[in-house]
């Protein structure tokens, strides 16, 4: 089954480039073949990231990459399942999200009835104030159509 089929174009395209980087470096120690890796040589990758200067967060992405191609590789029998289950993400940094002051909201509100269309852009920020739901999830109607059915 192609897992491809329900991903964006950009998720596709995060996962291509994050992959990368780790077949780069098998490249560099010699490894050109799959059933050369072990769960040494995949955490040893993440040891050589950081000596790279590669973030923790970067590292954790590329992390999710190769542990979503190694499960695949696992499910088509082409590297050993206990490789995924000894694989060791780096952990991310925790990101503390400042949120916006009771001021900063109330100054985007009066701004919004300034506009052209203040009852429309008023709901717009009541709706991303309230859902935390992103704006290009709020501007794409196949998302908003998608989230409308689940939640019916």
């Amino acid at each position: 089954m192609d897992r491809s089929i329900s991903c964006s174009h950009r998720t596709i395209d995060f996962y291509n480039e994050k992959l990368d980087k780790f077949l780069s470096y098998l490249d560099q120690i010699g490894i050109s073949n799959l059933n050369q890796l072990d769960h040494g040589v995949v955490n040893g990758y993440f040891h050589f990231a950081t000596k790279q200067g590669q973030s923790a967060a970067n590292s954790h992405c590329v992390g999710r990459a190769v542990k979503a191609f190694l499960h695949w590789a696992a499910d088509e029998e082409l590297v050993s399942p206990a490789i995924v289950a000894r694989m060791k993400l780096p952990k991310p940094p925790k990101k503390v999200i400042c949120p916006f002051s009771v001021d900063d909201i109330q100054r985007l509100l009066d701004a919004a009835k300034q506009g052209k269309q203040p009852a429309r852009d008023t709901a717009v920020l009541l709706i991303l104030f309230d859902t935390g739901i992103w704006t290009q999830e709020l501007c794409n109607p196949e998302i908003m159509l998608r989230l409308y059915r689940r939640n019916k």
